[in-house]
């Protein structure tokens, strides 16, 4: 890949009971000597799945917000690499995002990257999307990481790469827990929009 990605990068993934994404992710990561994993205590085969990749460093964390979960991904597992990639375990890292992570980010001496996804559902790939790429690649050094409604989002200072080559967004979990979910987020954005001016 050019330039030696993965002495400058280490991926993090926040997991709760991943069984079904897992794997999947971690495969993609095969590239980076080493991945963080900081879970929340999940009950089912998500600790042995990320077993089975020796690059993989897994912690356990009581979950209080996603905010908190980052930090401590950042800031308590040892990472010591310039940038650090923040994914979900239902994320994968295609190919052609690691070429142009060493081809077009790590020479330009980014703060940070907005990475955009391609969306499936169920292994399959949607039409398209509306939501915006996210800054999921960020100098360890210079990130701040806010909890914002459901989610989190990361912000630094200086100059942003947009990446062309999309990370893949592919959760595979049951439909009804992916629909506790979105109510359970709905309720979390109605509180923040209620708060805001």
């Amino acid at each position: 890949t050019g330039l030696d990605v993965p002495r400058s990068v280490t991926p993090f993934i926040l997991t709760y009971n991943e069984e079904p994404n897992l794997g999947r992710t971690l495969e993609s990561l095969r590239w980076a000597p080493r991945v963080v994993v900081v879970d929340s205590g999940s009950t089912d085969a998500s600790r042995a799945i990320a077993g089975r990749f020796p690059n993989v460093a897994w912690f356990e964390r009581r979950f209080d917000d996603f905010e908190g979960q980052s930090r401590f991904a950042i800031e308590e597992t040892g990472i010591d690499t310039d940038y650090v990639l923040a994914l979900d375990a239902d994320m994968a890292v295609p190919a052609p995002f690691v070429a142009e992570l060493s081809a077009r980010f790590l020479p330009g001496d980014f703060a940070g990257g907005l990475l955009p996804f391609e969306y499936w559902v169920l292994g399959r790939p949607l039409l398209g999307s509306i939501l915006r790429p996210q800054l999921r690649l960020f100098r360890r050094s210079a990130v701040r990481v806010q909890q914002v409604g459901h989610g989190h989002k990361f912000t630094v200072d200086g100059p942003i790469h947009r990446f062309k080559a999309p990370i893949l967004h592919d959760d595979r979990k049951s439909l009804d827990r992916w629909t506790n979910s979105q109510l359970g987020y709905s309720k979390k954005e109605q509180d923040r929009m209620r708060h805001e001016p």
